[in-house]
């Protein structure tokens, strides 16, 4: 009989043992760092399929790296995760793949900011859910950014929607927007405000080229809707969805659970 293991973040246990309520008894949900302990034993669990609900840039990254080295089918795998969780390898990867990007650049706090033009935007090199997002104006306000770590400037978007699409398999089941304010900063992740959207065929388009290019086959892609189309911002491995599905009225999870029920199988 198959077994599918859901592994969550460390934060994430309560949306994984929701999706795996729709797969059935044979789910194994745990965190990353309990997978660890299993990693480290002398015996390795039988599962068919593992979906990985987490990403990292240290230890749970490894984690995920280990499990397909154990040859175990992941959704989705140590690149697709990687390319997420590490927004400027990401940008990188979008651009690389003919996708419209903002002009990202990559800084080290420990030396010298890179030449831009101003204003600009920083982030932090992992996705914050929309926190920890700044605009810079003038160059002595890069001495008061609070990152201790790598993190990313980026070229200001002028954007009326930040849209976010659901990717499942090969399909696009919805997508939600919220508006910006303070001219940049909008957030879809964990947001009770977010809008109902109409799937078009330019949005399906986009999500899933961008998919392609992270070889991903469950991703939330998020883009800006702009005058001259949609732009890349992000993808994300997996989020909580349920501030989206009260919107939409989509069952995320539970469409998840379909999917790596007939993913098992293969």
């Amino acid at each position: 009989m198959m077994k599918i293991a859901v592994i969550h973040s460390l934060k994430g246990g309560r949306y994984a043992s929701y999706l795996g309520s729709f797969i059935g008894k044979n789910v194994d949900v745990l965190s990353w760092r309990e997978c660890l302990v299993l990693l480290n034993s002398d015996s390795l669990p039988e599962w068919d399929l593992v979906h990985v609900r987490f990403g990292g840039l240290g230890t749970s990254m490894q984690v995920i790296k280990a499990l397909a080295i154990e040859g175990y089918t992941l959704v989705n795998q140590p690149f697709t995760v990687e390319h997420a969780t590490n927004k400027y390898l990401g940008i990188k990867l979008a651009r690389k793949k003919g996708i419209l990007t903002p002009k990202t650049y990559l800084v080290d706090p420990r030396f010298d900011i890179p030449v831009v033009d101003l204003p600009v935007i920083a982030k932090p090199l992992m996705s914050s859910e929309g926190k920890d997002v700044f605009i810079v104006n003038r160059t002595e306000e890069f001495e008061n950014l609070p990152f201790s770590q790598p993190y990313i400037l980026q070229e200001v978007v002028d954007f009326t929607r930040l849209v976010r699409a659901v990717v499942v398999g090969e399909e696009v089941i919805d997508a939600a927007y919220d508006s910006p304010t303070d001219g940049f900063r909008a957030r879809v992740c964990m947001n009770p405000l977010v809008k109902k959207v109409e799937v078009t065929e330019e949005l399906k388009e986009f999500s899933i080229k961008v998919a392609e290019a992270f070889r991903g086959e469950i991703l939330v892609v998020d883009a800006f809707l702009t005058k001259d189309g949609l732009v890349f911002n992000e993808v994300n491995n997996a989020c909580n969805l349920y501030p989206m599905q009260q919107v939409t009225g989509v069952n995320h999870a539970k469409i998840i659970a379909e999917y790596l029920l007939r993913r098992g199988k293969k």
